[in-house]
């Protein structure tokens, strides 16, 4: 029963899914421009002396002060948890905030930008195999080929046939692919988080729940905050490092956080992934721009391939109920309290 009562709140064609899908696809495509700014300002930070970890430290307290005081003077009612919801959102902002930036950060400091994005957004094809693996649900012939052509994309950029010692840095290569599996984490808690949660109040958890965790991991007072005032390591971006980590925090995290987790309400966590893959080739350009980075030919072909891959596996979109029980069309936004009231009324 409280299926059919909830079919006519959510029209499956129309005007109304159209607006909604559009909105999807433009949070989504604001989400990866914003993170495919952290790169060249990130390697600039990693220049002046500071290592990954500390540099994630720094992004990621910054994202979470930000949004704790934003959400705090907006719309506190958006942080209310249960008890039985706090190991999800440690689990979620461990490997989605904490994980994911410390892993990437790592990579760019070991291999170009844009390799590293690349192997990063092979994401949309685990997502895909989760749904089908875990989910259940029958992916189309595409997800498969596509899967395929991302492998072979990333043996191309990876130049796995170099034999002379001159090929990419094997930990660098492995940090990209712990971002891979970070960044798959991201889109599937994210997901599932918004069955219960407003974005905003669930990047919000993630953040902060990732801040503590490196507070605990390395302690405030173990900080070297007297060089936060030294200017950043590559010309372009002479700027002081605090203020470099201010932006990296503000335009780099919690504004495409936000963003990208709220495209997953008008989008199934398949398509929004693959959406995210736009990261790559803007993050590449503005690496060519800023930090003067080139692939070669080799890696620039395995590219193309690893996008064509992604874009083939995802050319028949999802929508979310087709997509499984995290992504079911029929859950009401967390929000809407009369919607709420009314589906437990039924229930009863």
């Amino acid at each position: 029963m409280t299926e059919q009562k909830l079919a006519p709140t959510i029209p499956r064609n129309g005007p109304a899914t159209n607006r909604g899908r559009h909105i999807g696809i433009g949070l989504a495509l604001l989400g990866a421009t914003g993170f495919a700014t952290s790169g060249p300002l990130s390697q600039s930070v990693l220049a002046a002396g500071f290592t990954p970890m500390q540099l994630s430290q720094m992004r990621q307290t910054v994202s979470a002060a930000l949004l704790l005081l934003i959400v705090l003077l907006w719309a506190p009612q958006k942080l209310r948890i249960r008890l039985r919801q706090l190991p999800m959102l440690m689990l979620y902002g461990v490997t989605s905030y904490l994980l994911l930036q410390t892993f990437y950060f790592e990579a760019i400091s070991r291999i170009p930008i844009g390799i590293a994005l690349l192997i990063q957004f092979t994401a949309p094809v685990w997502v895909a195999l989760w749904v089908r693996l875990v989910r259940g649900t029958r992916l189309p012939g595409l997800t498969w080929a596509g899967a395929a052509l991302v492998l072979i994309g990333s043996a191309f950029v990876g130049q796995v046939w170099d034999s002379r010692g001159s090929g990419l840095d094997p930990v660098g290569l492995a940090a990209a692919a712990a971002t891979a599996l970070c960044l798959t984490c991201f889109y599937l808690f994210a997901e599932r988080g918004l069955n219960e949660f407003d974005p905003i109040g669930l990047v919000t958890w993630g953040a902060v729940s990732a801040a503590v965790m490196f507070a605990i991991i390395r302690p405030v007072w173990t900080f070297p905050f007297e060089r936060l005032t030294e200017a950043g390591g590559i010309p372009r971006f002479p700027q002081v490092v605090w203020l470099l980590v201010l932006v990296i925090g503000v335009l780099s995290t919690a504004m495409p956080a936000v963003s990208e987790v709220a495209a997953l309400r008008y989008l199934a966590s398949p398509t929004a992934s693959v959406l995210g893959t736009a990261e790559v080739l803007i993050g590449a350009v503005l690496a060519w721009l800023l930090v003067n980075e080139v692939l070669a030919p080799p890696q620039i072909v395995g590219g193309l391939i690893v996008l064509s891959g992604i874009a083939l596996a995802q050319i028949r979109p999802l929508s979310r109920a087709e997509a499984g029980p995290s992504g079911t069309a029929a859950a009401p936004p967390p929000h809407d309290k009369h919607l709420s009231d009314e589906l437990e009324r039924s229930d009863t």
